[in-house]
């Protein structure tokens, strides 16, 4: 089995795509942008044929799971506790 590409949220996409670009020697896109959704996105691609998609939705912040039982539960659109 060999998986596309996987996807995901993050709040400062711009930093998350210098992030993996950086250090981990992927490729960026130019992105996409849909200005009517506010969804934003880049694909990162690795030399293996990997590809990550980092996206965004302006004024939706996203929250990282601080313990290991929420890794699966969607923090999407909540607040900061």
């Amino acid at each position: 089995m060999k998986i596309e590409h996987v996807a995901m949220y993050v709040n400062d996409l711009e930093a998350a795509r210098d992030f993996f670009v950086t250090h981990l020697r992927g490729k960026s896109n130019d992105g996409y942008h849909n200005p009517r959704t506010g969804f934003s996105s880049y694909f990162i691609t690795f030399d293996d044929g990997a590809r990550l998609e980092l996206m965004k939705i302006l004024g939706r912040p996203f929250i990282r799971c601080e313990k290991a039982a929420d890794a699966g539960r969607s923090t999407y659109g909540t607040k900061a506790r």
